[in-house]
């Protein structure tokens, strides 16, 4: 069995901690094991690494943290494209000349107008709310012509109706 000596020496040579127990009495205590590989050069030359290890990351968190925040979102090229399908489908069917549909298709030109201006300075979370405004409105104004067309055609239909049952009744058709 080591002395307290012996194992000092040991531990400092193998850079490894030893217990030396003689019976239930610990002749080499934890705190001179501990003292000893804490004492060694390679140990204090790992702790004044991982020193400067730690400087170098929290100096360059706050930096990353910003580069990461900013690049988070890519360019929201796909809700764009969505948008101004949407505002290519209103136009299509006519709602430019209906006053209904007109204003939310003039707002939706804006919105991805403003959303291209947006993107172009690399604020795409913003660009991409306004481009989900500017499918909605789109959608609004293609929504609202739709029914303008279809109150049209209601219009006509009853009058087609209209003038076949006049038709019939003049011919001798009864009701």
């Amino acid at each position: 069995m080591l002395d307290a000596r012996e194992a000092n020496g040991f531990a400092k040579s193998h850079r490894s901690v030893v217990f030396a127990v003689d019976h239930d009495d610990f002749t080499f205590g934890l705190y001179e094991a501990v003292s000893a590989l804490l004492s060694s050069p390679r140990c204090i030359q790992v702790c004044e690494e991982m020193i400067m290890y730690m400087k170098a990351a929290f100096t360059m968190a706050p930096a990353l943290l910003l580069i990461a925040c900013g690049a988070s979102m890519p360019p929201p090229t796909q809700k764009m494209a969505d948008a101004q399908s949407a505002h290519r489908a209103a136009e299509e069917l006519g709602a430019a000349k209906q006053p209904s549909a007109q204003l939310h298709l003039k707002l939706a030109q804006e919105q991805m107008d403003k959303a291209k201006q947006l993107m172009s300075q690399g604020e795409n979370e913003q660009a991409a709310s306004l481009l989900v405004r500017a499918k909605a409105d789109s959608d609004l104004a293609l929504a609202l012509a739709r029914e303008q067309k279809s109150r049209a055609d209601l219009k006509m239909a009853g009058k087609e109706a209209t003038a076949t049952t006049n038709l019939n009744t003049t011919q001798g058709a009864q009701k």
